[in-house]
């Protein structure tokens, strides 16, 4: 429940309401709405909703800017492991970058259907008409190349026009959702930088939205932001049944990762997005999850990071050259082995990907080039 403190604010001396005034948890905008349940304070009754979730009640985060961060979520109290975190529901979901020729409404296997409409995969004329679908079918129609599909083809890579037309299209299918998700990094210097990442989506998304679409409202800058928000915040989702797709997550994207992270997600079969604790967190303390599996060492995690996310993780896991005592990216030491001890190679600086490897034994002088490890 939420009450309005516009009328209070209103009476109040201009130089006091600019000193008391709060802001809100998520924008951080002027508050005019107070949660009755624990005083949160929100910028409209759109944001107070996503704080007091019918669910799970209160939910305990604001989004902070800090240093080096950026803006990240962050407690509001204290947080106990397994309690509910953050729930959030998907801005825009769809077919993944490089997928198998999929149904567009339900991402069910396609079966050689095509709407009539806009000639992409879709089950039959149900989900041609689907509340999905309809929101890319007319743009897609209006692009004057011919796109085809085939039965059984692994990829194809005019399924990643979808979700940037459902993305540019978020103003006026879902514009409180759309200004939530303009909120969000997308990286696109970094895009641009890489040549070989920028001519892929200017082939796959740039040209037909900009250049192919008769009197397009869309420009390269609008499209490259598309592109970014979602190359850097979409989540794996998968559809009970068939296979996977992506999905924007617009208040779920706020938070950071750390390979040693304080919070797990779920996605219901509704594409609810759950977030959970999984170990005690502070009040103040920034909420963290991972962004992809910590199974792999630092020698190939770091970089998928990097590639992926456009971040070097500094965590304490990529600080230590042991992993925290897990050796994941440790190599044994041949020299060690002949002369019977149990010597390990690790990075003299984990945060260095050209670091040398030396022996974790003190009697033991083996040093080698980082390019020898990452060959092996």
């Amino acid at each position: 429940a939420v009450v309005s403190t516009q009328s209070t604010w209103g009476v109040l001396e201009p130089q006091l309401t600019a000193m008391v005034s709060p802001v809100c948890f998520l924008c951080r905008s002027p508050s005019s709405v107070t949660c009755e349940a624990c005083g949160a304070a929100s910028c409209s009754p759109s944001h107070a909703a996503i704080h007091r979730h019918a669910r799970a009640g209160c939910l305990p985060i604001k989004i902070e800017q800090r240093e080096g961060v950026g803006n990240c979520c962050v407690a509001t109290k204290d947080i106990s492991p397994g309690q509910t975190i953050l729930l959030d529901t998907p801005a825009v979901w769809g077919p993944n970058l490089k997928s198998a020729p999929k149904c567009l409404n339900c991402l069910a296997p396609w079966q050689g259907t095509l709407c009539s409409e806009c000639e992409f995969p879709v089950c039959n004329d149900e989900c041609a008409q689907g509340t999905h679908h309809i929101q890319e079918c007319g743009v897609l129609a209006r692009i004057s190349h011919k796109y085809t599909f085939t039965p059984g083809e692994k990829s194809n890579s005019a399924l990643s026009l979808v979700n940037v037309v459902r993305f540019l299209r978020l103003p006026a299918t879902d514009p409180e959702k759309a200004a939530r998700a303009n909120m969000l990094m997308d990286h696109v210097e970094d895009i641009m930088k890489n040549e070989e990442l920028y001519n892929m989506w200017k082939v796959a998304a740039i040209d037909p939205l900009v250049n192919k679409l008769p009197n397009s409202p869309y420009t390269e800058e609008d499209v490259l932001h598309a592109i970014g928000v979602l190359q850097t915040n979409t989540v794996a989702i998968g559809v009970p049944g068939y296979s996977q797709g992506h999905a924007l997550y617009p208040t779920f994207s706020f938070l950071s990762h750390s390979c040693v992270c304080n919070a797990r997600f779920q996605i219901l079969p509704d594409h609810t997005m759950v977030l959970r604790a999984q170990v005690p967190i502070t009040a103040g303390e920034e909420i963290t999850i991972q962004y992809m599996t910590p199974m792999l060492g630092n020698v190939t995690r770091r970089r998928k990071i990097r590639k992926n996310w456009f971040f070097d993780c500094t965590c304490s896991r990529c600080k230590d050259p042991t992993e925290l005592g897990t050796f994941a990216s440790g190599v044994v030491c041949r020299d060690c082995v002949k002369e019977g001890r149990e010597g390990v190679l690790l990075p003299v600086d984990s945060l260095d990907y050209d670091s040398p490897w030396r022996c974790s034994q003190n009697s033991c002088s083996v040093i080698i080039e980082s390019s020898t490890i990452q060959a092996m």
